[in-house]
């Protein structure tokens, strides 16, 4: 028990547990009170690893709206055996068992020793599924993973997997978090003009994070808007390098589109982050869905239309959901002209416009396993 406070109206009862998983703190806060069914949950708030989704590491904040505790209370009753104390092998030994001798997991006479990684691992990541169809089915995804970056490691790549918080997920479950859609429609921007950049001497090494051109790395959270933050990303950094009123061109790669300002904030060199809300709330009319996908030439096509695109101050912070278009127009900052497309495939195109025009939107294939469980 922590206090007793009023939170958002409601007098509550404030309780907190704070943990630690291997060198991070986990601080876990629990706002209740009184109601007609009893004590229920007002707001809970975690500071670390996400005990109820298996999230990384992160601040997350649950705000309850209603709350049915009709369950009798005998459910959470720990079974008691009288007799004799069980339990499965610890996961980490499981695991090793099954590196040594993988044959013996597919073709044992007795339980498979995937059965007890899998309790590992649903204790250290804290799942919990609807149903005992549901666990079987989890299971044999998790058990077909752990083949697969077994299989990976002892080819002796030159890179290495491991099974972390996303081992129990569906392709389609996958899908629906990377969430760049590839429509195949063509997209508006010109060709990039790399003949313009022949002979140019390059540097062996560009980061423009070391110039401020670059905002801090964000959290997309369980929503499918990586192209809204690829669009903000490549326009914060044309901002920030744009100087004087003329118009300045920026790339994109195969959908790395580069853009054109129009203007920008008075401030020249001033990093100005850009909102990717409104892009997930604005721009379904342009063929994007929000947290299901989209393509962020799409997004730029909004943005021409509607005369720029609002900061983050000026809309509101990223949520991590869909939400409701409510921008305002006398706010809207970076009028776009336009953007070109570094042609796929060529590195010398694509490191032109780094070096000229600063950071790019860039696509990759992240659907492979071995992206997912790359250690």
């Amino acid at each position: 028990f922590l206090r007793e406070e009023y939170y958002q109206g409601r007098y509550c009862a404030v309780w907190q547990n704070v943990t630690r998983w291997e060198q991070k703190k986990n601080v876990y806060t629990l706002w209740v009170t009184n109601s007609s069914c009893g004590v229920a949950p007002v707001h809970y708030e975690m500071r670390g690893y996400n005990s109820l989704l298996g999230s990384h590491y992160d601040k997350y904040e649950i705000s309850y709206t209603d709350f049915d505790n009709s369950f009798p209370p005998s459910v959470f009753d720990i079974p008691v055996n009288e007799t004799k104390k069980c339990g499965l092998l610890p996961g980490s030994v499981a695991e090793h068992r099954v590196l040594a001798n993988p044959m013996e997991d597919l073709v044992g006479r007795h339980r498979p020793w995937a059965h007890a990684v899998f309790h590992h691992y649903r204790r250290r990541f804290g799942r919990q599924y609807g149903s005992a169809r549901e666990m079987e089915h989890r299971q044999r995804i998790f058990v077909h993973n752990m083949r697969f970056v077994h299989s990976k490691n002892r080819a002796a790549l030159s890179y290495s997997l491991a099974l972390n918080h996303l081992a129990d997920r569906t392709p389609q479950e996958m899908a629906a978090l990377r969430g760049r859609r590839r429509s195949g429609d063509p997209n508006h921007g010109l060709p990039f003009p790399a003949e313009h950049y022949t002979g140019i001497i390059l540097p062996e090494s560009l980061d423009w994070r070391l110039y401020g051109a670059v905002t801090p790395v964000k959290d997309q959270a369980v929503c499918g808007s990586c192209w809204s933050f690829a669009t903000t990303g490549a326009m914060e950094g044309a901002l920030f390098l744009k100087v004087g009123a003329g118009t300045q061109r920026f790339g994109v790669a195969r959908g790395f589109p580069a853009l054109s300002l129009q203007r920008v904030p008075p401030q020249t060199g001033v990093l100005t982050p850009l909102s990717q809300q409104v892009l997930i709330d604005c721009s379904w009319g342009f063929g994007n869905y929000a947290c299901d996908g989209g393509e962020e030439w799409r997004a730029y096509e909004w943005i021409k239309k509607h005369g720029g695109i609002a900061s983050t101050e000026s809309y509101g912070p990223y949520l991590g959901q869909n939400g409701y278009c409510h921008y305002n127009q006398s706010e809207l900052v970076a009028p776009l002209a336009g953007y070109v497309t570094v042609e796929p495939g060529n590195a010398e195109a694509l490191k032109a416009a780094l070096f000229k025009h600063g950071p790019v939107a860039v696509n990759i294939d992240a659907s492979h396993k071995s992206f997912t469980f790359y250690a």
